[in-house]
């Protein structure tokens, strides 16, 4: 079997937002299902450092690898308020790749990839390959077929002029898959990020949220690992790493109540000292789950109602209800010391003006009312294999002149979607009430900062 030397690049995301540079967690399990193949992997991450592009170009020059692999994980952050077009960015990072490594196969994978696979392999010619969905199994079959691609599930690749894809692969068998590598980068500027180590303790997702291609992505069947394995992985971080804060990157940590409940279970009984956050579902949440997950090691809980009353969460395909979200409010009051993330939505079909008032009320409350809650507001942004995507088009909403995937954002207002009517006329009113509440909580968090530095 021959031995490859491969490297392994994060895609590059230009200027970052603040407290944004996360672990690339994709490249860690590929890396450690390549090394367990036997290959020479090593891994760059322009991200982590300030002069980027320049330093990936210096590291495989060095490295001089026979295979490139690039993880094109996001194509932007999806936040209306605080959008960055990362896509934008990936012929930069491809030509960096190209100058330093001109006769390197170049293999390209990622939840960003697969979602326009054939227009990305299309639309940038230096892609040899193209992993489509999970990377770890199709890679390592890649490595071995070289000349062969057509022989390889779940890959793009070029047959002359042609893109060509072999078809899907079957989805994996989590509990079969190596643990991520953390050898692999330097965690050091990871560390300083307030999520920037996650875990994974699931894939698949069988909910029915409109604007989510997450079960399109990871199929709609919950695979999980096992509960003892993934402490084994928090534990050997907190061990060899130091890592003291971890963020659960699952959609919904919870999904799987009973499988949640046994990781918290498992942490308590280790005594295992992690400060953790998570996303967690809205739906039937609550005191006595809270409880046990804050004892575990929780932190910060994160809910995603996105609708402000029955009729926008029932528009948007989520199974909470108004009463979930006042009983995870509820505890939000209750308990001053934790802190609870709250994301909603604007501009949905059916939002009527009794949802209006009630957004403004929510964003009041858990963006400045309440100091121990944050509102993450954002619109609706338009992905393919979703919902809403399927709505629009249906519906003639998503003509053909609408490119969501276009080379440069100079207006990113096209790539989200605002229901016509009273949903587009309430937008700059719950927008202006958003904006003017963030600044009076800056304000009163300098206030405290200062107050604190001055005793």
């Amino acid at each position: 079997e021959t031995t490859m030397k491969v490297q392994l690049v994060q895609g590059y995301l230009g200027p970052m937002p603040a407290n944004s540079l996360v672990y690339p967690l994709g490249l860690a399990y590929v890396g450690a299902a390549l090394r367990a193949d036997g290959h020479q992997v090593s891994a760059s991450d322009p991200n982590a450092h300030p002069v980027g592009l320049d330093h990936l170009r210096d590291e495989l020059e060095t490295a001089a690898p026979e295979v490139v692999g690039i993880s094109l994980r996001n194509l932007d952050t999806c936040d209306y308020l605080n959008f960055v077009y990362y896509y934008q960015f990936l012929h930069d990072t491809l030509q960096t790749i190209r100058q330093a490594c001109p006769t390197a196969s170049l293999i390209i994978g990622g939840a960003g990839f697969s979602m326009f696979p054939e227009r990305i392999m299309t639309d940038h010619p230096e892609i040899d390959f193209g992993v489509f969905l999970e990377g770890e199994a199709t890679i390592v079959d890649l490595l071995h077929r070289l000349d062969r691609p057509a022989e390889v599930p779940g890959l793009y690749y070029r047959d002359g002029d042609q893109v060509r894809f072999t078809g899907p692969r079957q989805f994996l068998d989590i509990t079969e898959v190596d643990r991520p590598d953390h050898d692999l980068l330097d965690l050091g500027p990871y560390l300083q990020q307030e999520r920037g180590i996650g875990i994974q303790s699931y894939r698949g997702c069988p909910l029915g949220c409109v604007y989510c291609n997450i079960p399109a992505l990871n199929g709609r069947k919950v695979r999980c690992r096992s509960a003892n394995d993934v402490v084994d992985e928090i534990e050997r971080l907190q061990h060899r790493y130091a890592v003291s804060t971890v963020a659960f990157t699952d959609s919904v940590f919870d999904l799987d109540r009973g499988f949640a409940a046994s990781v918290c279970e498992q942490l308590i009984a280790r005594g295992v000292d992690i400060r953790w956050k998570a996303y967690f579902e809205t739906f039937r949440f609550d005191e006595e789950w809270f409880l046990l997950a804050r004892r575990a090691g929780c932190d910060g809980f994160f809910f995603s109602p996105d609708g402000a009353t029955d009729t926008t969460m029932r528009a948007l395909g989520k199974r909470c209800r108004e009463r979930d979200l006042a009983e995870v409010l509820r505890l939000a009051v209750k308990y001053p010391e934790t802190t609870f993330h709250i994301a909603l939505f604007c501009g949905v079909p059916g939002q009527d003006w009794r949802d209006v008032r009630r957004l403004i009320q929510l964003i009041y409350q858990t963006h400045y009312r309440l100091r121990n809650t944050m509102c993450f507001l954002n619109w609706m942004r338009v992905l393919p294999a979703t919902g809403a995507y399927r709505r629009l088009a249906d519906s003639g909403a998503l003509t053909a002149d609408v490119d969501l995937l276009p080379a440069s954002v100079t207006d990113h207002r096209q790539l989200f979607f605002v229901a016509p009517g009273l949903p587009r006329l309430a937008t700059p009113v719950v927008l202006t009430v958003y904006r003017v509440l963030d600044r009076l909580r800056r304000r009163r968090q300098q206030a405290v900062s200062s107050a604190g530095q001055s005793r």
